[in-house]
């Protein structure tokens, strides 16, 4: 998300906190523009990520904003469906302000802005809103390091086999895999966890080594990183990469979580399959649905 539209948004939302309290591809995929409105009666609601993480009840609705609404308000609230991004965790002014003086340097101490703040924009930077949840991804990603240093010590298998990289390598696809199904999960992505694809893992194998060249989700053809997959002759509806230059699994966990495409397009609930490559201190997903 560029800054420009980051600022679009936070325009757009302006007045929401004010009159509500404290109450993210294709054509369903999170829209970079998108953010929470204020229904009617007064309820936040984010019509594009309520679209976007429940795939069923788009087939069903469309994007119409109205008619999702009104399925989120006779349903959608009673089976645990999320309105908008983030509205499942719980906001702590104090450690918000505390943890980020940038933001305090603007917003001061006031809770409703510094909230408003959170949902626009901090979330898709990569903010934590409680020191719970900081200490949660702290702790995922020292066991996804832990893991990856154990497996590539004990040696791995079939994912050697399937995606023919040496066992380090492996053992990091291995956690990145792990990582982005359970922040799909934690982040309220309703669909089924995504499925580790070999036909995929051959795709972004390719697109490994075009990125080591040229770090970009454009290829050297002038064409998107799309057209490896359809060059690999996989069908799909919807389409989605996310790439990181890191030495480190940590630093790629960070790269994504602090990017806002990246982490909206790896919580897009509309994809169903991924393929994930990497060495060299790079690492690319390549996800479908």
């Amino acid at each position: 998300m560029t800054k420009k539209h980051m600022l679009n948004r936070m325009i757009k939302f302006s007045a929401m906190a004010l009159t509500t309290g404290l109450a993210c591809f294709g054509t369903l995929k999170l829209n970079a523009q998108a953010a929470p409105e204020v229904m009617p009666d007064g309820t936040i609601f984010d019509a594009d990520y309520y679209a976007a993480s429940n795939p069923d009840v788009a087939a069903n609705y469309g994007t119409d904003t109205a008619a999702l609404y009104n399925h989120y308000k006779l349903y959608g609230y009673k089976e645990g469906r999320l309105p908008f991004l983030g509205s499942n965790v719980k906001f702590d002014p104090v450690y918000y302000a505390s943890t980020y003086p940038d933001v305090l340097a603007v917003y001061g101490l006031d809770s409703v802005a510094l909230y408003k703040h959170y949902i626009m924009t901090g979330i898709f930077e990569g903010r934590f809103p409680n020191a719970d949840e900081a200490k949660k991804a702290a702790d995922a990603a020292k066991k996804a390091s832990q893991q990856s240093s154990g497996q590539s010590s004990s040696g791995s298998g079939s994912s050697d086999e399937v995606i023919g990289l040496t066992t380090d390598d492996a053992a990091y696809i291995n956690s990145v895999f792990s990582y982005i199904n359970d922040s799909r999960e934690n982040y309220g992505i309703l669909s089924k966890p995504l499925e580790l694809s070999p036909a995929l893992n051959a795709v972004a194998k390719v697109r490994l080594g075009e990125i080591k060249e040229d770090f970009s989700h454009i290829r050297a053809n002038h064409m998107n990183y799309g057209s490896a997959i359809r060059d690999a002759g996989i069908s799909y509806t919807y389409e989605g990469e996310c790439i990181s230059h890191a030495n480190t699994l940590r630093d790629t966990i960070n790269y994504w979580h602090g990017t806002p495409e990246e982490w909206n397009m790896l919580l897009d609930g509309n994809f169903k399959k991924v393929g994930i490559a990497a060495g060299d201190g790079y690492c690319v997903a390549i996800f479908i649905g």
